[in-house]
């Protein structure tokens, strides 16, 4: 796979700084593209294919988080939202939110509490525009959606009542919200409580704190951002009521809620603080309800936690207090969500693997998979988000 970043200038024709697949963009691609500014595409040079940022979803759909306009469910395969092209995609637990590539932000879904942003409460089961202005990231807890805008400040909606969205308060708000002046670089959202690292790369928690899951050495409701130590860190994700994250030094570190062992320290303690999982160096991770799934500084797949569906992909049902290596093969993203997971190999397959009963694992059926990754589709996927509510959204190309 030969991945090239071409640049638009103007819809169609013109100024493409790559001119190596040219010939691809003029009329030797079936179905050449038509782009806008700044758009990016992935060039298969061995196919002569381009493969174009398309938005995809599938499974549980009652609330129309698939984005089909209807409220359809289940959907068991990947199903293209409109035509155009997309950045980034994220699930809440019965909604979805995505950044389009003229960095535009638009939400669909379930909307009781305010957590698509628009301003109202209103279910919408098609993509509609947040706000008029640019985003770089977007982040969904179970209720409540956290944003950074191209400014790099940062602006959360949605559901209240613990404090997760870190205004000070505990009322809904069911448009962006502008927490503080400081400037972000990553945001996280759990059930009912929020993470995010700041520009000097400190660590910040807010929202509901029973179980630790905020990692400051208490079980004490944070209504604004705390601070979490003094370390460096590059990646954080939440759970329910865990959380995972990277230091600077790419060590990984959790905390919070540990029944099932989802923090990975090889028990079933719950810890109100970090505690560093094993000794390797690691490049991402996703936390889902109770079980964990990571990628290792050497592109290999880990999982712990619950694994009664499978969840954990190493072929077994037992629960895992540690990682455990799924397979051989080599990986750049994960993400997991109601007793199931999905990933991104480095050769841009997708596959999944645990609970399927709603379609979320997109392979057409409803069959759970319990015996590790299968593989959903074809081989033009760019980034992947499954929800805890049971549904799936993708970037590429079918």
């Amino acid at each position: 796979m030969d991945i090239i970043t071409i640049k638009y200038w103007v819809e169609g024709t013109g100024d493409i700084s790559d001119t190596s697949h040219l010939s691809l963009l003029s009329g030797g691609a079936p179905g050449a593209p038509k782009l806008g500014y700044d758009d990016t595409l992935i060039v298969d040079a061995n196919s002569n294919l381009v493969i174009l940022d398309d938005l995809w979803a599938w499974g549980y759909n009652s609330y129309g988080q698939v984005g089909q306009g209807n409220t359809t469910s289940p959907v068991t395969s990947p199903t293209q939202i409109g035509s155009s092209t997309w950045k980034q995609v994220v699930t809440g637990y019965e909604y979805s939110m995505a950044i389009m590539s003229d960095d535009k932000l638009w939400g669909w879904g379930k909307n009781s509490d305010g957590q698509l942003g628009d301003g109202t409460t209103v279910q919408k089961t098609s993509p509609t525009q947040i706000y008029s202005s640019t985003w770089k990231s977007v982040a969904c807890g179970f209720y409540h959606t956290l944003g950074i805008l191209s400014d790099d400040t940062l602006w959360t909606w949605g559901l209240n009542g613990n404090g997760q969205i870190g205004d000070g308060g505990i009322t809904d708000k069911t448009s962006p919200t502008s927490i503080g002046s400081s400037t972000w670089k990553q945001v996280a959202g759990g059930q009912y409580y929020s993470m995010a690292i700041l520009s000097d790369d400190t660590l910040w928690g807010w929202g509901s704190n029973g179980n630790g899951q905020i990692g400051d050495g208490g079980v004490t409701e944070r209504r604004s951002p705390i601070k979490i130590g003094t370390s460096t860190w590059k990646f954080v994700a939440c759970g329910v009521a865990h959380t995972i994250a990277i230091r600077g030094d790419d060590t990984l570190w959790g905390w919070g809620i540990n029944g099932n062992g989802e923090i990975g320290d090889g028990g079933v303690t719950t810890r109100l603080s970090p505690v560093q999982i094993g000794s390797s160096t690691w490049k991402t991770v996703a936390a889902a309800s109770v079980h964990t799934i990571a990628v290792r500084g050497d592109n290999t797949l880990w999982g712990w936690g619950q694994n009664y569906w499978g969840e954990v992909g190493d072929g077994t049902t037992v629960q895992r207090t540690s990682p455990v290596q799924i397979g051989t093969s080599s990986w750049k993203s994960v993400t997991c969500g109601f007793f199931s997971s999905m990933g991104i190999m480095t050769d841009n397959t997708l596959w999944g693997w645990g609970r399927n009963w709603a379609g979320q694992l997109g392979d057409g059926g409803t069959t759970n998979r319990s015996a590790g990754p299968v593989h959903i589709g074809s081989d033009r996927w760019k980034s992947v988000s499954q929800s805890n509510g049971s549904h799936t959204l993708a970037i590429g190309g079918l």
